[in-house]
């Protein structure tokens, strides 16, 4: 389908395992350079939990700024193009007024290397996109992104009520790698550095958490009952969990074709994505089969088996999947089909190219989820805009660039193709590595991580109904 690029990275690099984690965390699609039952209980939330009332506006905590790029995933995805390498001079002694006039010369010229490959490389995404009918990059000025509402606000540590936050003098900055929310509005999130869960209440009030034995999870699905945690790099294993922290089951992952990049909870069992293009339903393979201690959920892992999907799956029910390609030259194109259980087959497909972000200049695609209500929520990263002096500094800092935002937009079915409605603008001001950016819950609202010095957030923002949607899309025969 598409080359897969990393989208974060620190600026000495990412380690081994990251590297092979960003290829299989964050964004979905690239575009042209590119080639996832307790009852509730109201308690009071330990020392140092933040939690506002549903209507107390929170703007987006700013934090120190992370590398941000393009992906290596499709992914997921994390590392960008353009992400400008500061040049760095040494003095040497005796020497700085004779060559004072050469070296400042060779530091502004190395300096501004990377910003003139930046300008031509955005500046042939914008034509790509222009003659696409994509138009100019994102001016943030011209439309402010969706404040969202706090949920929660987690300081960071290993204690109740905590998260971890990992910062390596090599690697990635990074803090929980993934959230889920189940149908009854109850949170989960996966506290990768502490390796363990912390459970929430649909209000962002603590309840608990349960260790998670794995060496680097990375993935998290959840249903009202049951919750998978993935591990695709170290142990390379999946667990099955229930809300009180008791493990049911673990899978050993089999050998898979390209990086995982999306999970996910269905009636059927978890499902996981690779590379973005092919979706699996994981089950026990009868042939290889340990039994596992119920009590501890140890023992051997069983083995896996794996059965393909035609797509990404929208809900729960995995009654409708889709397929997403976008290049800026071509636009998106959706491939969504009913199946039937538990076969799995194809009952019903349909293809449709719609017209998103028009005059805006779309880096790549993000994910694409179900709304809770038969419809899909779109997500794409807009080009930042550039000012017309953009320059670099020697610490390696973009001058002049807008902030980069996602545009979730939200689409429905008409059966003559897909009808574009409302959509969502995000703002990404996250320090840390979160995973996916955002997180669509069954009930259409969309959950966003962000972190800074001060700890880890949830916001969330809802979609409002447009009075008028779009037309629909063209559907392709």
């Amino acid at each position: 389908m598409i080359r897969r690029r990393p989208f974060f990275r620190s600026p000495r690099g990412p380690s081994p395992g990251e590297a092979r984690h960003s290829a299989g965390v964050r964004h979905l699609w690239r575009g042209r350079r590119s080639g996832e039952a307790r009852r509730l209980v109201c308690t009071r939330p330990p020392a140092g939990v933040r939690r506002l009332a549903s209507s107390t506006k929170h703007g987006i905590p700013a934090g120190s700024a992370l590398a941000l790029g393009l992906c290596a995933v499709a992914a997921c995805a994390l590392f960008v193009p353009g992400l400008l390498s500061g040049a760095e001079a040494a003095a040497e002694p005796g020497g700085a007024e004779a060559s004072s006039a050469e070296g400042s010369a060779a530091l502004a010229e190395q300096a501004a290397e990377p910003v003139v490959e930046q300008a031509a490389a955005n500046a042939n995404a914008r034509s790509d996109a222009e003659r696409a009918g994509y138009g100019a990059p994102f001016d943030d000025t011209a439309e402010a992104p969706s404040a969202g509402t706090l949920l929660v606000e987690l300081p960071w540590g290993d204690g109740q009520g905590q998260v971890g936050l990992a910062r390596p003098q090599d690697g990635l900055t990074r803090g929980p790698e993934a959230l889920s929310v189940a149908p009854d509005g109850r949170v989960a999130v996966l506290d990768s550095v502490n390796k363990r869960l912390v459970f929430l209440g649909a209000d962002g009030s603590w309840s608990d958490t349960a260790r998670v034995g794995l060496a680097e999870p990375r993935f998290l699905a959840a249903d009202d009952e049951l919750l998978y945690v993935l591990d695709c790099d170290a142990d390379r294993q999946l667990l099955t969990l229930d809300w009180d922290g008791r493990v049911h089951e673990t899978l050993a992952l089999p050998e898979l074709p390209d990086v995982v990049t999306g999970l996910f909870a269905t009636v059927q069992g978890p499902c996981v994505e690779v590379a973005h293009a092919d979706v699996f339903l994981m089950g026990v393979d009868q042939e290889n089969t340990d039994i596992i201690t119920a009590a501890s959920g140890r023992g051997r892992p069983e083995q896996a088996s794996l059965r393909p999907v035609a797509g990404r799956p929208l809900d729960r029910g995995l009654g409708t999947v889709v397929r997403a390609t976008f290049a800026p030259a071509n636009g998106l194109r959706l491939r969504s089909a009913d199946i039937e259980r538990p076969s799995l087959k194809v009952t019903k497909a349909a293809e449709s190219t719609p017209a998103l972000a028009p005059g805006r200049t779309v880096e790549h695609l993000v994910s694409i989820d179900g709304d809770g209500n038969g419809g899909i929520i779109v997500g794409m990263r807009l080009l930042a805009a550039e000012s017309p002096d953009v320059t670099a500094r020697a610490d390696g800092a973009e001058v002049g660039m807008t902030q980069p935002c996602l545009l979730l937009t939200r689409m429905t079915d008409s059966g003559k193709g897909h009808r574009t409605g409302d959509s969502l603008l995000l703002a990404e001001a996250s320090f840390a590595y979160l995973g996916q950016p955002y997180v669509v819950a069954p009930d259409g609202r969309v959950l966003q991580p962000t972190a800074d010095d001060a700890g880890y957030s949830i916001l969330v923002h809802c979609f409002v109904d447009a009075e008028e949607s779009a037309p629909a899309a063209e559907v392709l025969p």
